[in-house]
């Protein structure tokens, strides 16, 4: 009673109900975001968690402008923060803000439900909570349908020659893995799928290494797998300058995979250096995916040279590939202990990988790309050592820990 006589009285009155609601949904959010591997990303969180503050507001204060209002002052500071934070970009931070505004109006809509008929606004935020935990069981199950395909945008990061250490990568958060037949499918934790390998092709030699016939087998295989994501790597760095009907011949194998699985699609990996500046237009149209393969950390420098990247994504959109087929291939990887001492390139430091990955996220961001690749989890004796299986900061950098923290914040 002291508290309605008082000064405040025109402008609180506890609805003890509507904040007691507000304040549980506040606490399992939190909760679940703690959780580690929780797969609630930033949006739900955002959406939830403004949801949860405006009912607090709305069981608070009498007036249901001045709720709106201290609502609105909170989400412009969360996300003028998050906008600022480091390696934050403003399309992922826009996304948030929608998702936050998203949750900000259906909590203003339940307080003008409410304080007309307190019964139909508890139902109401009943219904829409457990509508909402629901449908997150849902994408959370493994083969979901609500589940998509290629994943969320940004959310699928592909390794390669980890044969059977695979769960490594996976702790990290690579989960798309290398594999080769159906039987591999089978053996992938939870939560990944795999890109089929089909052997290479009219890269040192100008024909296929597995035949149409066996292809064809092999793509009946896998079709439908609940683990496989549908991607099928058909080339390796082609050379036309090599293999001048590589073009054509790559393009009918994207036909034949394309007949055999409709939903299927495919990949190829370009190098488009300096002594090969026209492959992108060359094969701009031979495949669905094209990888950017750019290694820009190398002993002859003593560095990394970053100009390297914007120079091979430029001649990419110069071939006329727009950016959501375009997959960019990531250096992890060296050549100090290679058995035949190549040493030309150098394994980057945290600091230049932290700049490698910026760089990307520039030209070919997270929001727009179809996977991301990293060359390379396993060492390779004659290409690639150390690799990132050995770039756990024992005898070479921390790499690992970086990857992990980037896709972490990818996947927010």
């Amino acid at each position: 009673m002291a508290l309605r006589d008082g000064p405040s009285a025109r402008h609180i009155a506890p609805s003890r109900g509507l904040a007691w609601i507000g304040l549980c949904i506040l606490a399992a959010v939190l909760l679940l975001s703690a959780i580690p591997g929780s797969s609630l990303g930033w949006s739900g969180v955002r959406l939830v968690a403004f949801l949860g503050a405006g009912l607090v507001l709305a069981g608070t204060f009498r007036s249901t402008a001045l709720a709106g209002i201290l609502l609105v002052g909170i989400i412009v500071c969360v996300e003028v923060l998050a906008l600022l934070a480091p390696g934050e970009t403003a399309a992922r931070a826009w996304d948030r803000v929608l998702w936050s505004a998203a949750g900000t109006l259906t909590a203003l809509a339940l307080t003008i439900l409410w304080q007309r008929s307190p019964g139909r606004g508890a139902l109401a935020a009943v219904a829409i909570v457990s509508a909402g935990a629901f449908a997150w069981l849902l994408e959370t199950l493994p083969g979901s349908a609500l589940t998509p395909l290629s994943g969320k945008s940004g959310t699928l990061h592909y390794t390669v020659n980890h044969a059977k250490d695979f769960p490594a990568a996976f702790r990290i958060g690579f989960n798309l893995a290398d594999v080769s037949s159906a039987a591999a499918l089978d053996g992938l934790p939870e939560g990944a799928k795999g890109v089929l390998w089909t052997r290479n092709g009219y890269n040192s030699t100008c024909t296929w290494q597995r035949d149409d016939a066996s292809l064809v087998e092999l793509v009946h295989q896998v079709k439908g797998h609940p683990k496989f994501s549908g991607i099928y790597f058909i080339s390796d760095v082609p050379r036309p300058s090599t293999c001048p009907d590589a073009p054509q011949r790559i393009a009918e194998r994207t036909a034949l995979i394309h007949k055999e699985d409709p939903n299927g699609r495919t990949f190829i990996a370009i190098s488009g250096g300096y002594y090969y500046q026209e492959e992108f237009a060359q094969l701009a149209q031979s495949a669905d995916l094209i990888g950017v393969v750019v290694y820009p950390c190398n002993t002859k420098i003593g560095g990394c040279d970053m100009a390297k990247i914007d120079e091979r994504v430029g001649r990419a959109l110069d071939a006329g590939i727009p950016k959501e087929r375009l997959v960019p291939v990531l250096q992890a990887f060296g050549q100090a202990c290679t058995i035949d001492q190549k040493n030309f390139y150098l394994a980057p430091t945290k600091q230049q990988l932290a700049e490698i990955l910026a760089r990307w996220d520039v030209l070919l961001p997270p929001e727009t790309r179809p996977f991301d690749m990293t060359y390379s989890w396993g060492m390779q004796e004659n290409q690639s050592c150390p690799s990132l299986a050995m770039l756990d900061g024992s005898d070479y950098p921390d790499l690992q820990s970086s990857f992990r923290t980037y896709f972490a914040r990818m996947n927010r």
